[in-house]
Protein backbone atom coordinates (compact mmCIF):
# COMPACT_ATOMS: atom_id res chain seq x y z
CA UNK A 1 0.00 0.00 0.00
CA UNK A 2 1.26 3.49 -0.58
CA UNK A 3 -0.83 5.19 1.68
CA UNK A 4 1.71 6.83 4.14
CA UNK A 5 -1.30 7.24 6.38
CA UNK A 6 -1.07 3.76 6.73
CA UNK A 7 1.21 2.06 9.64
CA UNK A 8 3.51 -0.73 9.32
CA UNK A 9 1.79 -2.93 11.27
CA UNK A 10 -1.51 -2.18 9.03
CA UNK A 11 0.48 -2.72 6.12
CA UNK A 12 1.99 -6.37 7.08
CA UNK A 13 -0.84 -7.86 8.92
CA UNK A 14 -4.33 -8.79 7.93
CA UNK A 15 -7.02 -8.48 10.77
CA UNK A 16 -10.03 -10.91 11.21
CA UNK A 17 -12.28 -8.87 9.15
CA UNK A 18 -12.18 -6.22 6.64
CA UNK A 19 -14.73 -3.70 5.95
CA UNK A 20 -15.05 -1.53 2.66
CA UNK A 21 -17.84 0.51 2.50
CA UNK A 22 -18.45 2.80 -1.24
CA UNK A 23 -22.17 4.00 0.15
CA UNK A 24 -23.15 6.67 2.33
CA UNK A 25 -21.95 6.81 5.93
CA UNK A 26 -21.64 8.99 8.68
CA UNK A 27 -19.60 8.92 11.60
CA UNK A 28 -20.38 10.44 14.80
CA UNK A 29 -17.62 10.87 18.12
CA UNK A 30 -19.24 11.94 21.44
CA UNK A 31 -22.86 12.91 19.80
CA UNK A 32 -21.11 15.34 17.29
CA UNK A 33 -21.10 14.60 13.42
CA UNK A 34 -17.53 14.44 12.58
CA UNK A 35 -17.30 13.02 8.92
CA UNK A 36 -19.14 11.66 6.20
CA UNK A 37 -18.88 10.14 2.54
CA UNK A 38 -18.53 13.10 1.01
CA UNK A 39 -16.17 14.79 3.48
CA UNK A 40 -12.91 15.63 2.43
CA UNK A 41 -10.61 12.76 1.98
CA UNK A 42 -7.12 14.33 1.52
CA UNK A 43 -4.51 13.75 4.43
CA UNK A 44 -5.39 16.89 6.37
CA UNK A 45 -9.23 16.14 5.67
CA UNK A 46 -12.43 15.36 7.87
CA UNK A 47 -12.05 11.53 7.31
CA UNK A 48 -8.36 11.15 8.27
CA UNK A 49 -8.83 12.75 11.07
CA UNK A 50 -12.13 10.88 12.04
CA UNK A 51 -10.68 7.34 11.13
CA UNK A 52 -7.57 8.79 13.43
CA UNK A 53 -10.56 9.12 16.65
CA UNK A 54 -11.13 5.64 15.74
CA UNK A 55 -7.97 3.96 16.54
CA UNK A 56 -8.09 1.65 19.66
CA UNK A 57 -11.29 1.91 20.27
CA UNK A 58 -13.43 -1.36 20.31
CA UNK A 59 -16.64 -2.18 18.61
CA UNK A 60 -19.35 -2.97 21.37
CA UNK A 61 -22.67 -3.41 19.48
CA UNK A 62 -23.81 -3.70 15.98
CA UNK A 63 -27.65 -2.32 14.99
CA UNK A 64 -28.38 -4.02 11.60
CA UNK A 65 -31.61 -2.80 9.80
CA UNK A 66 -32.52 -6.50 8.12
CA UNK A 67 -34.73 -5.24 5.19
CA UNK A 68 -32.27 -2.55 4.15
CA UNK A 69 -29.11 -3.94 5.55
CA UNK A 70 -27.86 -0.70 6.81
CA UNK A 71 -26.21 -0.67 9.88
CA UNK A 72 -24.00 0.99 12.89
CA UNK A 73 -21.19 0.15 14.67
CA UNK A 74 -21.13 1.16 18.15
CA UNK A 75 -17.89 1.60 19.66
CA UNK A 76 -17.00 1.86 23.00
CA UNK A 77 -20.23 1.77 24.45
CA UNK A 78 -21.51 4.74 22.51
CA UNK A 79 -18.76 7.05 22.48
CA UNK A 80 -18.59 6.79 18.95
CA UNK A 81 -21.02 5.49 15.87
CA UNK A 82 -20.17 4.62 12.47
CA UNK A 83 -23.78 4.27 10.32
CA UNK A 84 -23.66 3.25 7.28
CA UNK A 85 -26.62 3.93 4.50
CA UNK A 86 -27.41 1.41 1.56
CA UNK A 87 -27.77 3.80 -0.89
CA UNK A 88 -26.81 2.00 -4.45
CA UNK A 89 -30.50 1.05 -5.37
CA UNK A 90 -29.90 1.45 -9.29
CA UNK A 91 -26.93 -0.36 -10.96
CA UNK A 92 -25.19 -3.29 -12.25
CA UNK A 93 -24.52 -6.74 -10.08
CA UNK A 94 -20.81 -5.57 -9.30
CA UNK A 95 -21.34 -2.68 -7.68
CA UNK A 96 -21.87 -2.79 -4.16
CA UNK A 97 -23.25 -0.69 -1.12
CA UNK A 98 -20.16 -2.58 1.23
CA UNK A 99 -18.29 -5.86 1.96
CA UNK A 100 -17.08 -7.62 5.00
CA UNK A 101 -14.12 -9.71 4.15
CA UNK A 102 -13.54 -12.95 6.67
CA UNK A 103 -11.28 -15.41 6.85
CA UNK A 104 -13.03 -17.86 4.18
CA UNK A 105 -15.69 -15.49 2.85
CA UNK A 106 -16.80 -12.11 1.07
CA UNK A 107 -20.00 -10.92 2.26
CA UNK A 108 -21.10 -8.33 -0.57
CA UNK A 109 -24.14 -6.20 0.06
CA UNK A 110 -25.42 -5.03 -3.95
CA UNK A 111 -27.68 -2.69 -5.78
CA UNK A 112 -31.02 -3.16 -3.85
CA UNK A 113 -29.11 -4.40 -0.64
CA UNK A 114 -29.08 -7.75 -1.82
CA UNK A 115 -26.23 -9.83 -0.17
CA UNK A 116 -24.24 -12.68 -1.65
CA UNK A 117 -21.80 -14.25 0.05
CA UNK A 118 -18.10 -15.70 -2.24
CA UNK A 119 -16.00 -17.83 -1.27
CA UNK A 120 -12.61 -16.13 -0.53
CA UNK A 121 -9.61 -17.36 -2.57
CA UNK A 122 -6.07 -16.21 -1.69
CA UNK A 123 -3.01 -15.42 -3.54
Amino acid sequence: MSNPRISEELRRYEGEFGLFITCAWRLEVAQTVVCGSESRNESDGEIAGGIDRLVGRTITQIDVDERALDFALILDRGEARLSVFCDVVDGDAWQENYHLTLADWLLIVGPRSILRREERTLK
